[in-house]
């Protein structure tokens, strides 16, 4: 059978244009993809900048004063050119809606706390970030109708076991426990969750299930690397008889990573994801 080359008449749409939205409150510009550049100047929330092109390690290259330099790309949002976002986080928090999570009953968790600082590096501890993430994603889920059972609300340190009991004496639907991570190398860097292999085939699907949506909504907040979905045999989710799940939401050890986290507009961001991910999970 042979074949005959033609023209066809063209048939494409027209592509959709886009712009690059600062959601940071003010974010650096650095005339290196480092924290070791120095700063040319900076550019605020809402501000668009000219997008180059993305390069390694969270980076992204711009346009500023008609001259090559670089910002975080986990503060810059690409965004269709005809919308009217304006940063603010970067995911529309203020106007977030989730209906299906009115009504439903979740436990969060901030790992460590009290005398169990956690994971120690970069000046940042894991139990202070854990307890203000738990924070703002309970003040997400409480603004969409949700009941919210906090292990910790404060600098204070609860077992392990006292934590899976504060779920299964709950009427919860989930759990979800919210960690960052730490390595000896500080090469490592990303965001992973987990879930544990329960012998009961439905609450290890509904595990893995809701570990998966919250990570693929996670990796929206911000260009750190998918380490994935695994399972574990963590106590908080081993012996919880509520579907359940662990996060992890960065290596506090990696010097990239720890500057991410540490951002205000970027936990925020996470916390919206956290959100959207339990969301998506009832549905």
């Amino acid at each position: 059978m042979s074949y005959i080359s033609y023209d066809k008449p063209s048939t494409s749409q027209p592509q959709t244009q886009y712009k690059y939205v600062v959601t940071a409150d003010s974010l650096n510009v650095r005339n290196q993809p480092s924290t070791a550049g120095t700063i040319v100047g900076k550019v605020s929330n809402g501000q668009e900048v000219q997008y180059v092109k993305t390069v390694d390690n969270g980076w992204m290259q711009i346009k500023y004063n008609n001259k090559d330099a670089y910002v975080s790309s986990a503060y810059i949002e690409k965004v269709s050119a005809n919308s009217s976002n304006t940063g603010n986080g970067g995911n529309n928090t203020g106007s977030a809606n989730y209906a299906n999570l009115k009504g439903k009953t979740i436990v969060l968790d901030a790992g460590h706390g009290g005398k169990d600082s956690g994971a120690v590096g970069n000046k940042l501890y894991e139990k202070d970030i854990t307890l203000d993430m738990v924070k703002r994603v309970k003040s997400k889920l409480e603004s969409n109708g949700a009941n919210v059972i906090l292990t910790r609300g404060d600098d204070t340190f609860i077992t392990l076991s006292g934590r899976t009991s504060i779920s299964n004496n709950s009427n919860a639907q989930i759990f979800v426990s919210i960690h960052i991570n730490s390595a000896d190398s500080t090469s490592g860097r990303g965001v992973e969750t987990y879930y544990h292999n329960h012998s009961d085939s439905g609450l290890r699907n509904k595990s893995n299930a809701l570990a998966t949506s919250i990570l693929n909504e996670l990796l929206t907040a911000s260009s750190m690397p998918n380490r994935g979905v695994h399972d574990a045999n963590f106590q908080v989710i081993k012996y919880n008889h509520k579907p359940s799940t662990l996060l992890e939401l960065g290596f506090i050890s990696n010097p990239s990573d720890a500057s991410i986290m540490a951002d205000s507009n970027y936990r925020n961001k996470a916390a919206e994801a956290i959100t959207r991910g339990i969301s998506k999970y009832f549905n």
